[in-house]
């Protein structure tokens, strides 16, 4: 008989928390992580992608590594926590980087993509068309993280270069330099997909 689905409280020490959760069924562990989220794996979720600055949806990648640890409990194989942890968080944000791609390959309408609010919130931000932010995203997680955390800090959260280089994003000169590159990345290939460049022409300088 399997343990009960009195949900893990988040006063619980990690490995404990663990423990009970072995006790359930993969659905009734699912719950109780998507539910109170015993483990934290919400947050270490968000420092993954803030570390490599990708452009996923964090709702997304905090549902997907819980269900990545709840199929995972009885395979954990002695594994020390944080590191079991970490390896399953960079495997789900591998899968939601090969879906996403899939479904721009595809031309899966953003509307029916399972990350359709995040894309309407960076189309707010950026000022694109939402049917084209997909194809942004998929082109800046091809590029290194510096280039994706400079361009999040202007096009995104709309930071002047003084501020980036206050932030330790690289001098002056280099962050102009990779927002360009950056750029361009996007622009050849929304001009590949669509025949244009949308992208908002800005002066990130001042």
């Amino acid at each position: 008989m399997r343990g009960s689905t009195q949900p893990t409280g988040p006063a619980d020490r990690p490995e404990d928390a663990l423990a009970r959760l072995r006790g359930l069924t993969i659905h009734e562990a699912l719950r109780v992580l998507l539910e109170s989220d015993p483990l934290g794996l919400a947050e270490r979720a968000q420092r993954k992608l803030d570390a490599e600055a990708l452009f996923l949806d964090p709702r997304r990648a905090a549902s997907r590594l819980a269900a990545r640890v709840a199929f995972e409990l009885e395979l954990r194989d002695g594994m020390e926590l944080d590191a079991w942890i970490d390896r399953l968080t960079a495997q789900s944000l591998r899968e939601l980087l090969e879906e996403q791609r899939a479904e721009e390959a595809l031309g899966v309408p953003s509307a029916r993509s399972s990350d359709a609010g995040y894309y309407r919130l960076l189309a707010e931000s950026t000022q694109m068309d939402v049917e084209l932010v997909r194809l942004v995203c998929v082109t800046l997680n091809e590029l290194r993280d510096g280039h994706r955390r400079v361009f999040r800090a202007l096009a995104v959260d709309r930071k002047s270069v003084e501020t980036c280089a206050r932030e330790g994003l690289g001098t002056s000169v280099e962050i102009v330099a990779r927002f360009r590159e950056a750029g361009d990345a996007v622009a050849l290939a929304l001009v590949n997909r669509y025949g244009r460049d949308v992208f908002p022409k800005e002066n990130h300088g001042n």
